[in-house]
């Protein structure tokens, strides 16, 4: 075991004695050194560290506490002595560095080989807190994603370096809703788990409460998800050519038939042309004209890139749009499509192009699960969210599949009918609103997709982009 070395800067012979003696009787054993002066102390300590440093206030060449306030970094643990007890002094010296000040007496001066015991280890103990926390903030700063910690008020107190590169400024002190652009009030939350553009990078977002006993503050984990946003866009792509070419032939079919009727038409007309014949053909070809203006109308506003700001909209509406879409898939001749809304519906702020993606990608896969049947969507208002139910009578999805439905790239279909893009996507869409997808099905009886998502009659904030 280390025998500890002790410097003592003490001019009075007295004083010296007595502390020497306490040592001997104790016999605890240590290294004792003896400077008389300032002097003498800093050439001594120029050449050895010591455990312990203990030094009268006041000495031939100066006060103890010079040996405090000429170092940046004090390297060990120093206790002042004085003949003459003062409390701003006492202050002053324990603000300076010491570890300890003490009023000399005959009992504290017997007491010292205890007194530099403590002051040894509580040092040791200082030490490996400085040791922890420089360990603590070299991690810190070291994770790549960005980290905010805030009061429970929402004011910034501490964030790490990668949060300092980033936004390149000064955050500390900040309101935390400063970061996000918000028109939030202090009394309002941020959600849990957010997705937000901030500058050029797109971020997950998490906030967790920071407790002792009691909720002292708030970690904000801000993760770039910028690479995995451009991939789901591509993927989206995809998934909307594979939806669209699904529907083509139906296309065609919801195409040509106008396209026939004007062409007859147009052949009558070549012949006849009375007036009442005129104006029946012109109404006529208005309306197919129209026909094929909604249908291109549909198929245009679904193929285009998606907004990815939350937009105000009617879901029985979409829903509407969405089956006018379903329609044009072949195989819904011999599948009935059933839109079931038993209560007005108030409007709500929505990612309106991801969700409608949602409702087709469910459809048609609600379409390969059966030859013919009823799928019924029902929509029902639950206080604070909606739920969107697809029910079909198709055949069903183990127990085992249904626990991986929702993870990429897997799929019960042939690898030339999907990729097993469409629910994973449709799940990060819904999951980016707040909401959930949960499915309930049995081998042979049908599935149910049931998807919530929450009422928002006013947008969370006006200028808060959600992903």
């Amino acid at each position: 075991m280390k025998v500890p070395h002790i410097l003592l800067v003490e001019d009075e012979k007295a004083h010296m004695a007595l502390i020497q003696r306490a040592f001997q009787k104790r016999k605890q054993t240590v290294e004792l050194s003896i400077s008389r002066s300032i002097a003498q102390a800093q050439k001594f300590l120029a050449e050895r560290k010591p455990d312990l440093l203990i030094a009268d206030l006041r000495l031939p060449d100066g006060q103890g506490t010079d040996l405090l306030s000429d170092k940046q970094e004090i390297l060990y643990p120093i206790i002042i002595m004085t003949s003459r007890g003062d409390e701003k002094v006492a202050v002053q010296t324990i603000k300076l560095g010491a570890i300890d000040y003490i009023v000399k007496s005959e009992h504290t001066l017997l007491e010292m080989p205890h007194i530099a015991e403590r002051a040894i280890r509580e040092w040791s103990h200082i030490q490996k807190l400085k040791q922890s926390r420089l360990e603590w903030q070299e991690t810190f700063d070291a994770v790549s994603d960005l980290i905010v910690i805030t009061e429970l008020d929402g004011q910034i107190r501490q964030c790490n370096l990668s949060a300092q590169k980033y936004f390149e400024n000064e955050l500390i002190d900040c309101q935390i809703l400063e970061i996000f652009s918000t028109e939030h009030t202090l009394k309002e939350e941020l959600p849990k788990n957010f997705e937000v553009k901030l500058g050029r990078c797109y971020f997950h977002v998490s906030r967790s409460p920071l407790k002792n006993q009691e909720p002292h503050g708030f970690v904000y984990v801000l993760r770039d998800i910028s690479e995995r946003k451009d991939f789901e866009v591509k993927i989206q792509h995809t998934s909307k050519l594979n939806a669209l070419g699904i529907l083509s032939s139906g296309i065609a079919h919801e195409i040509g038939n106008p396209l026939a009727s004007i062409s007859a038409r147009l052949q009558r007309l070549q012949k006849k042309r009375e007036p009442e014949f005129l104006e029946d053909s012109i109404l006529l070809l208005e309306n197919q004209v129209a026909r094929m203006g909604r249908i291109l109308h549909r198929i245009s506003s679904f193929s285009k890139s998606p907004s990815r700001k939350m937009l105000r909209c009617n879901i029985k509406n979409l829903l509407e749009d969405t089956i006018a879409l379903l329609s044009m898939d072949p195989r819904s001749k011999k599948i009935t499509m059933i839109l079931k809304v038993e209560t007005p519906l108030r409007e709500t702020f929505l990612l309106k192009d991801q969700t409608q993606q949602v409702f087709i990608n469910i459809g048609i896969n609600a379409f390969d699960a059966m030859v013919e049947g009823i799928l019924t969507i029902s929509v029902l208002l639950r206080d604070d969210h909606f739920e969107i139910i697809f029910a079909d009578q198709g055949c069903g999805i183990s127990q085992e599949d249904q626990e991986k439905i929702f993870e990429p790239f897997f799929s019960t279909k042939e690898v030339e009918k999907g990729m097993g893009l469409g629910l994973y996507l449709s799940m990060n869409y819904i999951q980016a609103q707040g909401g959930n997808i949960e499915i309930k099905s049995e081998v042979e009886k049908g599935s149910q997709f049931i998807i919530s998502l929450p009422l928002l009659e006013t947008l969370p904030s006006s200028s808060f982009e959600l992903i």
